[in-house]
């Protein structure tokens, strides 16, 4: 816990320091969203802790989803874009309880064509819709371990702007898994090696969420999402179709020291809608954005 409210310290004095500095106000964006060159790169990271992990004395905080994105913007409408990605973990005791080293390993590489501006004649001048394709391809142990030759995810996102840049999104986004298998052995966990399961097959996740500027640098971001999976079967093995269902809501904190970069800090309640019976689960996380090029 200490670790986390020296990092919410830190980036609220940041985010002080930048209303004395910042001239005009920043519209919260994607860092590849708000490059007007035809070229730009941009870094992206996910990361946090588990909330039982605090019963630990030195948890290790997982930075489980970073990319750096290399856009190409080929006109108004339509960017590409290449993105390696890899995961980072602080020294400290994991999820499992197990003490760690830092660790940087390699994530699924993806390449995304991105459409923005669809129905531009028909919507609101305040709404907007934008729709991406995102081919992950196998770089990470995980992927490689359970023989996925590819994963390709269709996101889709509708934008209603209001006030002074403040909005509400809703998005989707399916992803289907072409597998080489229906099972695979599983030994992300040390505790239970050599497990039996079963490839994804089917994932989505769908929700909304409202950004809500508070002042030039701050902004509160509620939202949920629901995320559903499904994996595939095996009669040979005795493994059936598994589908889970959970809901996750949260509440954010963006913080803009100045246009090309944001912090957001985050709480999160997770909650299986199928399994009501397993305990919530709690996470605080830290999303980064930064505009390199």
């Amino acid at each position: 816990m200490k670790s986390l409210l020296v990092l919410f310290t830190s980036l609220i004095t940041i985010g002080a320091f930048a209303q004395e500095t910042v001239s005009t106000v920043t519209a919260p964006m994607p860092s590849e969203e708000s490059s007007s060159k035809a070229f730009s790169i941009s870094l992206f990271s996910l990361g946090g802790f588990a909330d039982k992990q605090f019963r630990e004395a030195d948890p290790s905080m997982d930075f489980f989803d970073n990319y750096l994105s290399f856009n190409y913007r080929i006109n108004r409408d339509f960017r590409i874009s290449a993105r390696p990605a890899f995961g980072y973990s602080t020294a400290g005791r994991n999820i499992y309880g197990d003490e760690v080293t830092n660790e940087i390993r390699a994530r699924d590489f993806s390449l995304v064509a991105k459409f923005s501006n669809l129905m531009d004649d028909t919507l609101p001048a305040a709404a907007s819709l934008a729709t991406s394709l995102r081919l992950y391809l196998p770089s990470s142990d995980a992927s490689r371990d359970s023989g996925m030759i590819a994963r390709l995810r269709w996101e889709i996102e509708g934008k209603y702007r209001f006030l002074k840049y403040s909005n509400f999104r809703i998005y989707a986004k399916p992803s289907y898994y072409f597998q080489r298998s229906t099972v695979f052995l599983d030994n992300s966990n040390p505790k239970r090696p050599n497990q039996v399961r079963t490839t994804s097959k089917i994932d989505i996740e769908h929700g909304a969420e409202l950004s809500f500027n508070i002042n030039k640098v701050f902004a509160a971001k509620p939202g949920f999402e629901i995320q559903e999976k499904w994996s595939n079967s095996s009669e040979a093995e005795n493994k059936d179709e598994y589908h889970s269902t959970q809901i996750r809501t949260g509440l954010g904190l963006e913080i803009r020291p100045n246009r090309d970069m944001s912090f957001t800090v985050g709480i999160q309640d997770t909650r299986d809608l199928i399994f009501t019976s397993k305990s919530p689960e709690t996470g605080y996380t830290l999303m980064t954005n930064i505009s390199m090029y």
